[in-house]
């Protein structure tokens, strides 16, 4: 949903149609190549000096989705019927937890291409978790006054 979030803020029309119930909000459109939030595209468009990270944040992302809908869809019903018992597992609650974290990463990461650009001085300067969650990525780092190497 956070990356449906930035897709929609430059695809009004889908917007508007998912808003009225006409459309739904498909996967493949956030991560495709060419409209997708995640492509070379959308950096060029939003933030130019992020286009060198789009390929590795993409492949992150759509492998965190597969990982995370494991999770997801396990379909209880089915399990209820054949006999399968569901119970905690302190393992994949820690693997589920730093997925989580993986996923608030991604969104980030498209938000600040998205926005970074247009905030004043004075809004980046409220941001500062962003500069520190993201000191590894060179252009997010610049636009946060730090330094263009570290």
């Amino acid at each position: 949903m956070g990356l449906s979030a930035v897709y929609f803020s430059v695809h009004r029309l889908e917007l508007n149609e998912w808003l009225d119930g006409r459309e739904d909000i498909h996967w493949n459109r956030l991560v495709d190549d060419d409209k997708g939030v995640l492509s070379d595209r959308f950096a060029k468009a939003f933030f130019p000096e992020l286009v060198g990270e789009m390929k590795d944040f993409k492949t992150r992302t759509i492998k965190l989705y597969r990982g995370l809908s494991e999770f997801v869809h396990g379909n209880n019903e089915t399990w209820a019927k054949s006999g399968i018992a569901l119970k905690y597992r302190a393992d994949l609650n820690r693997q589920y937890r730093t997925q989580c974290g993986q996923v608030f990463e991604s969104i980030l990461f498209v938000l600040c291409c998205r926005y970074t650009k247009s905030l004043s001085a004075e809004a980046l300067e409220s941001l500062t978790f962003i500069s520190d969650d993201f000191s590894h990525v060179s252009g997010i780092r610049q636009a946060f006054g730090g330094p263009k190497d570290i």
